[in-house]
């Protein structure tokens, strides 16, 4: 289906104890399991017994064994899959009823007849066996309970959506026991299993009029006549997927059997379709049959389900070694663990709207046959030994399928596509995660991107490097030593390396080891054509990895010659003279930075906007358009260099010219991004920002306008998370600031005339270090930034601490937030002052937008920000405002979130403590209460209602008429959106 780090061994003991089980011999256990089990589709219950067959081939004697009992994943919200599913974010378990939970219990373990003792463990759905008597090297017993088994309602991979069951890790089964020792653990919905190979024999009571499907091979003839009748029928002879179909009264019982497999699932049905193909295997004649089950609804698109069952069968069996079952079925049911998922021989997929997508979602699921299914690697520990290299063979697969069949593939081209580009996205951000860890250690969207995409294009790299006949015959040797075994990372490399003379170990120990994605660049020292010298740099030092390049001229190309593996610089000597004229980076190479893969350097003016996907440098142009109240209307142009996926050194400059103030205007930003990785900190951004715009309009200047101009100076360094799996960001942030603002002359003549003027600008500047801890977690998410700031008469400390309250749904919930704040000084200008309200005015670092920054009256005037103390209300007409201090402001914010709909209902508390700044006829305790409209994160439209006495006094005696109209206040949070990387750490969080 679609952290574990190398720690470092801390003492000779651990280490001795580590080196003693890698080096014992391997050995394997065995189980053969029978099962009997009967469906209750009125209450969805089983009731069964099973027995287990274990052999004990360890050198070792078994006192106890572990046992899964994954069914109690459903039991309630304190499970691993539980807590699993609100970490990534989603509300599909949660917002189940008791009812609709699952579990399993009766329970009674028993060994060849002797009661065995049940211990809990730290989760609830792996206990701990005690067996009776010792279970000695060589021996075997026997294993039995019965058990009962409530079926969830359908949000992972065992349930029910109505009478269509999905079963699956529905039975007690013996975890793994292997030369590591014991594998147990918890049911994940985002990581998947290990288990022991062996034979089952499977008995399913159910109602007669039920379709089943399952692990192995159907031993009832009467049930295989049947369905051979079903294959046969028309579409329109079967029910849709909306009706109503009741049970049978008469019940039947179906035994599958199967050999070599290490788990069995079934799925049942009373409306699904059934289509059925004969085929044999060109490599040894070996007959398979397939089934596709799927509904009428589904017609259109799933009608070739049987065929690419079929020719994924045969794709894999020619690429990595034949299939061994007599079986293989594919059935469309409610999935909600990915678009589809795996068990020996059967495998459940969405009801996808498309037949692009089912053929690409079946090719890969039933491709796990041999990778998970044959090849039985620990999926939970190293999830890119089966979900890697299976979507590397997939996408193979699905190529000579199209091919075959002249097939287009639009949808899943497109959908590769934006998957390729967004690792690479993710990538130039350094959002990815190494390939090799342990499945629980990957955010979900990194599970997607490393594991499946990442992985599978590392997958490609390494068989390009081989050379792709060398790496297939390579994996079908792999097949051949280690099916129905497991096989570990080691086993893989050491086959791979036996068949190629060039070293592989960059791929295991470098490659899938580290973060991040390569960013190659390519150059020459002068002409190519006189057999000059390629010089191609590793930019992300970190890897140890070989580049593949390609001499070009023109639509000509040479073959790809292949770098050895290098850390940051190769030179690849051209002995002779060429007849090519330029070098590029091949596209078997993973690359997260194209502008950079060429030795023949192209700048090129595009309009707009781009993609980094093809070698060059783009500059884009475009018209620029802003307003404000002081510049009025402006329009310019947009000059930046911004693309996806990023690159390292971003700049974007739009000067403008405003018709009212009748100024030129600007902003502008440039930013320079330095992953590391390897240090504590995971990268380090370098950033310029630097605006000039009007902020005033004074009639008195004959309609002239004062303008400020603010430089930013800033280095941000994020630290490396301690764990790829964690939400958790911690930063440190040193900026310089550089404000310059017109000031204002006075002359007086001899007769008492004002002659107010402009003068030059007044400079000032400010240094701050901010420290933010944000944790951007799918449910209850907070964040903590603590602030120091210096300037030239006076200083800030403050600490600002958010939290929301999800609610079940996930999306809404209560946000709270404290804010502290101390000035520091004796001469603090009016617009440094702590406020309750953070406005224009006062925003005296402009790093704000305001498009009226310092209006006194108006709707423009009633714009603010989420800071300082967080209020909407603003006392701009007083020349002595309410909230303000030189000393201490303490606030707290709340708001309260209607669920599904855009309102929420706000509360603002401060505390303002006395200084010379501080108006003593006003309270030191202000608060206010309203109504808010939101607009995603971006807008934010409020109407305090409820006011403290200081507050609705300003509101009663100087507003005026319509003084409630006059008080809607609104924020803009347009910092997000611009520049790019901010989008893209929210995106990736």
């Amino acid at each position: 289906m679609r952290k574990l780090l190398f720690y470092f061994i801390l003492s000779f003991t651990i280490a001795g104890q580590a080196a003693a089980k890698q080096e014992a011999a391997y050995f394997q256990q065995e189980v053969n399991t029978t099962i009997r089990v009967t469906l209750d589709d009125i209450s969805h219950v089983l009731r069964g017994a099973v027995e287990h067959e274990y052999i004990n081939n360890s050198p070792d004697t078994l006192h106890f064994i572990y046992f899964h009992i994954y069914p109690n994943a459903y039991k309630d919200n304190t499970t691993a899959y539980a807590k699993q599913m609100q970490h990534h974010g989603s509300t599909a378990f949660m917002k189940t009823t008791a009812e609709e939970r699952g579990f399993i219990d009766s329970l009674s373990f028993k060994m060849d007849g002797l009661q065995a003792s049940i211990q809990a463990t730290k989760d609830m759905d792996v206990i701990r066996v005690i067996l009776p008597r010792p279970l000695a090297p060589g021996g075997s017993c026997r294993i039995t309970t019965p058990f009962r088994v409530k079926i969830p309602v359908m949000t992972s991979r065992l349930g029910h959506a109505g009478q269509s069951y999905q079963v699956s890790q529905w039975f007690p089964k013996p975890a793994v026991y292997d030369r590591n020792g014991w594998h147990q653990f918890p049911y994940l919905n985002l990581g998947e299993y290990y288990s022991e190979f062996g034979t089952y024999t499977v008995d399913i009571t159910l109602p007669d009029n039920y379709i089943v499907m399952a692990t192995g091979n159907l031993r009832n003839a009467r049930e295989e006549k049947w369905l051979d009748s079903l294959s046969n029928l028309p579409y329109d002879a079967f029910p849709s997927k909306g009706d109503g179909v009741a049970s049978s009264a008469r019940m039947k019982t179906l035994r599958f059997e199967e050999s070599r497999v290490h788990d069995f699932a079934w799925f049942a049905d009373k409306k699904w379709i059934v289509r059925k193909e004969v085929f044999t295997l060109p490599e040894n004649n070996h007959e398979v049959t397939a089934y596709a089950c799927f509904y009428k609804d589904d017609t259109s698109y799933a009608r070739r389900s049987v065929l690419f069952i079929k020719e994924a069968i045969l794709g894999y069996s020619r690429y990595a070694g034949p299939y061994p079952y007599k079986t293989a079925k594919s059935v469309t049911g409610a999935l909600n663990a990915g678009g589809g998922m795996e068990y020996p021989t059967i495998t459940i997929i969405d009801a996808f709207k498309d037949e692009q997508l089912i053929k690409q979602v079946i090719v890969h699921e039933v491709g796990h046959n041999w990778f998970y299914g044959i090849l039985g690697n620990n999926e939970r520990r190293y999830p890119f030994m089966d979900e890697s290299i299976n979507s590397y063979y997939e996408k193979l697969v699905v190529d000579d399928i199209n091919a075959k069949y002249g097939l287009s593939d639009t949808v899943s081209g497109i959908m590769s596509t934006l998957e390729q580009l967004t690792v690479s996205i993710a990538g130039s951000a350094n959002k990815l995660a190494p390939v090799c860890l342990h499945s629980a250690g990957y955010k979900s969207i990194n599970y997607s991107l490393d594991i499946y995409e990442k992985g599978a294009q590392y997958f490609s790299w390494l068989s390009h490097y081989m050379g792709p006949d060398t790496f297939h015959k390579a994996i079908r040797s792999y097949f051949e030593q280690w099916q129905f075994r497991h096989p570990q990372p080691e086993d893989l490399q050491k086959v791979l390396q036996s068949h190629t003379q060039k070293p592989i170990g960059w791929f295991f120990e470098s490659a899938i080891t580290r973060p991040g994605m390569p960013d190659f660049s390519v150059s020459s020292k002068s002409s190519i054509l006189a057999g000059d010298r390629i010089i191609i740099r590793n930019r992300t030092g970190s890897l140890h990895v070989p580049a593949g390049i390609r001499l070009i001229n023109g639509a000509d190309s040479s073959g790809v010659l292949w770098t050895p593996p290098f850390r940051r610089k190769y030179t690849l000597s051209l002995n002779n003279a060429s007849p090519y004229s330029s070098a590029l980076l091949d596209r078997t190479t993973p690359d997260q930075n194209a502008s950079n893969n060429s030795s023949k350097k192209q700048l090129r003016i595009r309009p707009l906007f781009g993609l980094n996907n093809k070698p060059g440098y783009s500059i884009y142009i475009s018209p620029a358009i802003g307003g404000n109240v002081y510049d009025g209307l402006m329009l310019g142009g947009l000059l930046h260099n911004i693309t996806l996926p990023g690159k390292k050194l971003e700049y974007a400059i739009a000067p403008m010219y405003g018709f009212q103030s009748g100024q030129f205007v600007y902003t502008g930003y440039a930013s320079y991004f330095w992953p590391l990785n390897n240090t504590a900190f995971r990268d380090i951004t370098f950033t310029l920002n630097s605006k000039k715009f009007s902020d005033g309009f004074y009639p008195a200047l004959m309609g002239q306008s004062v303008q400020y101009l603010k430089n930013k100076l800033g280095v941000t360094f994020n630290f490396k998370p301690a764990d790829y799996g964690s939400y958790d960001q911690h930063s440190l942030t040193a900026a310089v600031y550089n404000i310059s603002r017109n000031s204002i002359g006075y002359n007086v003549d001899s007769n008492s005339h004002v002659d107010i003027h402009k003068n030059g600008y007044k400079h000032q500047q400010y240094y701050t270090l901010t420290y933010a801890w944000n944790n951007r977690r799918p449910f209850n998410p907070y964040s903590l930034k603590l602030y120091a700031q210096a300037g030239q008469s006076f200083g800030l400390l403050s600490a600002d601490a958010r939290y929301k309250v999800s609610y079940k749904a996930g999306k809404k919930g209560i946000s709270i937030r404290a804010f502290a704040g101390q000035l520091l000084g004796n001469n603090i200008p009016l617009n440094g002052l702590l406020s309750i309200t953070h406005s224009g005015w006062n925003d005296y670092l402009y790093d704000h937008t305001f498009i009226g920054r310092n209006e006194q009256t108006g709707f423009w005037s009633n714009q603010s920000v989420l800071n300082s103390g967080g209020f909407y209300t603003q006392t701009r007409l007083l020349s002595e405002q309410v909230g303000i201090t030189g000393n201490f402001l303490g606030a707290l914010n709340i708001d309260i979130q209607v669920p599904k709909t855009p309102f929420s209902i706000f509360g603002n508390l401060a505390y303002t403590g006395k200084s010379k700044y501080t108006f003593s006829n006003y309270n030191a305790v202000q608060y206010e209460a309203g109504i808010a409209f939101h607009l995603a994160d971006y807008i934010t439209i409020a109407l305090p209602i409820v006011l403290s006495e200081d507050l609705n006094n300003y509101r009663k005696y100087y507003l005026g008429k319509n003084r409630v109209l006059k008080s809607v206040a609104f924020r803009l949070n347009l910092s997000e959106l611009f520049p790019s990387r901010n989008m893209l750490n929210t995106i990736f969080k």
